[in-house]
């Protein structure tokens, strides 16, 4: 009988071994995991050795106990939860920093375009292409509605039409005026 009480607690102590060292072994994992940032594997890992632990209640002396354990799950979830809203803000940030990028790049598109019209405005207000001179103005004030050049050019090139289309009136009727004249 003395032997058999021997060789059942030399079992006990072997079981109990084991289960330490898996249970050792677990959180050691889990631990590994939690610095990678898998929290849900780390979390699985601590709850697998607590479930070691209550498998063996009458052993109260396990390393980590469940205590702790449970402890190190709060703290793991807790960690996820502190990770998953830095990963939240960083998306957000990365987002709001596309849109901002986008935003500039389309002001600077638009900005380069209205460069663009002034220029062929100048080139026709040059050739005295008043009507075209005053398109570009107008399509500069759809872009851009409080551009006061654009409206200032749009009424010089209509004046300026004015005044080139008076002076053909002028011309003309002096000349027909001269036609008259030399008739006589």
């Amino acid at each position: 009988v003395a032997d058999a009480l021997t060789e059942a607690e030399a079992e006990r102590q072997v079981r109990r071994q084991q289960a330490q060292a898996e249970i050792t072994d677990l959180v050691r994992t889990a631990e590994h995991l939690e610095q990678e940032g898998d929290f849900d594997a780390a979390i699985r890992r601590y709850e697998k050795a607590r479930l070691i632990v209550g498998l063996y209640p009458y052993y109260g002396d396990f390393v980590p106990g469940d205590e702790q354990l449970k402890n190190l799950v709060a703290r793991t979830t807790a960690s996820k939860v502190q990770a998953e809203k830095a990963r939240e803000a960083r998306r957000q940030n990365q987002a709001r920093e596309i849109a901002e990028t986008e935003e500039r790049q389309k002001r600077e598109a638009e900005q380069a375009r209205v460069h663009s019209l002034f220029n062929q405005a100048r080139l026709a207000m040059d050739r005295l292409m008043y009507d075209s001179a005053k398109e570009y103005a107008e399509e500069i004030l759809r872009l851009d509605p409080t551009n006061k050049n654009a409206s200032e050019l749009k009424a010089l090139a209509r004046e300026a039409k004015l005044s080139v289309g008076e002076a053909m009136t002028r011309r003309n009727i002096k000349e027909q005026w001269n036609n008259v004249l030399e008739k006589e």
